[in-house]
């Protein structure tokens, strides 16, 4: 084990409230000399993914307003829906 550090997880409203999932996750040192990547870090099965900063639900939500909305549209149901995204993201999924 090479480290501990705390990870933040948007996730889909509850009740009209935002929901952030803080997680404590370990990263491991790769052993193997091989190995391209010098350290990683463990996931959750369904809810984590690398680099991500949404739950799975959460971005197939915002995924199914940009296909509908893109852009400014989309970042103003997606507030309506008390989803706070930018445009810029919604253009990016």
């Amino acid at each position: 084990m090479h480290g501990r550090y705390a990870r933040r997880l948007v996730d889909t409203p509850v009740g009209g409230d935002g929901v952030v999932i803080e997680l404590v996750v370990r990263r491991f040192k790769c052993l193997n000399l091989r190995c391209p990547a010098a350290t990683f870090v463990e996931q959750i099965k369904g809810l984590t993914s690398p680099h991500a900063r949404y739950t799975p639900l959460l971005r197939a939500a915002l995924t199914s307003v940009a296909v509908a909305l893109a852009g400014r549209p989309g970042a103003r149901l997606a507030a309506a829906l008390h989803i706070p995204a930018a445009k810029d993201t919604l253009l990016q999924l």
